[in-house]
């Protein structure tokens, strides 16, 4: 058994209709302790999708637990993924070399960017428990208006600008801290997995040792 990403749809919120996984057969890649990748069949988790529509008309999901992955939909229901050696963001920083994997849907910012709330895993790098999990924000434009235009003269190749964030932070904003985050069913976890906003204040809905949630609400800003 592998963890695959499916989707379901709702036009009341009562009655949902499921659909078959979204990517079968799609190969990633996961790390070890040690940092050794090896190539995982068939498996996929963690979709967050943007809620609008770049101007082509296709809606944004960037998913994964290793890597992040990208695929676009004309429907939101029917997605294309790019392949896996064409990933869309990796493990960078300390506290997130192990894996990355996206957490609630991506919020607009002012300048119209979006911020991607995600997960990360470390195996234990310097200032970092190991296995512990932490959450961090990027900065996304699946518009890819950040790239420069590039011109060439006529006739010459112009390779593609590989996709990728605009930014991301180098330290998490949420780690394990208190007691009933640093021991339990798993222990040393917070993982983001639901982002609202209400009356002026963001609240971010996390996990915590695998088997409980809680909320933490920041305002405004």
């Amino acid at each position: 058994m592998t963890a695959q990403l499916a989707l379901a749809y709702s036009n009341d919120l009562l009655n949902w209709t499921k659909l078959p996984p979204l990517f079968p057969e799609y190969t990633d890649v996961a790390f070890s302790d040690i940092d050794v990748p090896s190539p995982r069949l068939n498996h996929t988790k963690s979709g967050a999708i943007v809620s609008e529509p770049t101007s082509d008309g296709l809606y944004h999901m960037y998913f994964g637990d290793s890597y992040f992955y990208h695929a676009t939909s004309p429907d939101m229901l029917n997605w294309t993924a790019l392949p896996s050696d064409q990933y869309f963001a990796g493990p960078l920083n300390p506290w997130e070399n192990r894996l990355i994997e996206p957490g609630p849907a991506p919020i607009k910012t002012r300048d119209g960017k979006w911020l991607l709330v995600y997960n990360g895993m470390t195996t234990g790098r310097i200032g970092y428990p190991q296995n512990q999990y932490s959450v961090g924000q990027m900065l996304i434009d699946p518009s890819g208006g950040f790239r420069p235009t590039i011109n060439v003269p006529e006739g010459m190749y112009q390779p593609a600008l590989r996709d990728g964030p605009i930014a991301r932070l180098q330290t998490p904003f949420l780690v394990p801290e208190a007691d009933n985050e640093q021991e339990g069913q798993v222990d040393q976890v917070v993982f983001a997995e639901g982002l609202v906003q209400f009356k002026g204040k963001w609240y971010l809905y996390y996990g915590e040792l695998v088997d409980r949630a809680e909320l933490i609400s920041r305002a405004r800003g």
